[in-house]
């Protein structure tokens, strides 16, 4: 849902008679922040743009399902490794989640991982490629996460101090 512009806002409630010298200002703001708040939780990334990581071209997308089996008290993820380019990655990595070492050799791989009570990430590491880092997220019973890692490669030159 596209938000309108504040001009847009703020002629509509002229037009609607509410320009009086003492509540147009409020009424426009309020009217600003009501469509702005919805806008904001009506969807959640339907097009799974790429959260950035860090300071690089790397990043990562992720979708939020319920499972449709039970679980237990775990979470599901399908994991997909590519490159900035959009290739399939198939470098050994590592997939990091809650202390639990995952490799992945192939550009993919799912499993399933007990929940904990405090905020937990996922980080993908690759030598030769910068790493990746999700948000903190609290995952709940019978999540299901699809998360495409999106590795770039590691270009700073390497330093001897000798």
């Amino acid at each position: 849902m596209p938000v309108p512009s504040l001009q847009k806002v703020l002629t509509q409630v002229i037009k609607k008679g509410h320009a009086e010298k003492n509540n147009a200002l409020p009424v426009a703001v309020f009217s600003l922040l009501a469509i702005l708040c919805s806008s904001k939780f009506s969807d959640q990334n339907p097009d799974r743009t790429i959260n950035p990581s860090y300071a690089n071209k790397s990043g990562y997308k992720w979708q939020f399902l319920k499972s449709k089996n039970d679980i237990g008290d775990s979470t599901w993820f399908s994991i997909k490794l590519q490159k900035i380019d959009g290739t399939s990655f198939k470098e050994l990595t590592t997939i990091e989640v809650n202390c639990n070492r995952f490799m992945v050799n192939n550009g993919q791989i799912s499993f399933k991982a007990k929940n904990s009570m405090v905020k937990s990430q996922l980080t993908a590491n690759s030598i030769g490629y910068f790493s990746v880092r999700t948000r903190p997220e609290i995952f709940k019973k019978n999540d299901s996460i699809t998360i495409d890692f999106i590795m770039s490669e590691d270009d700073r030159p390497l330093i001897n101090c000798e």
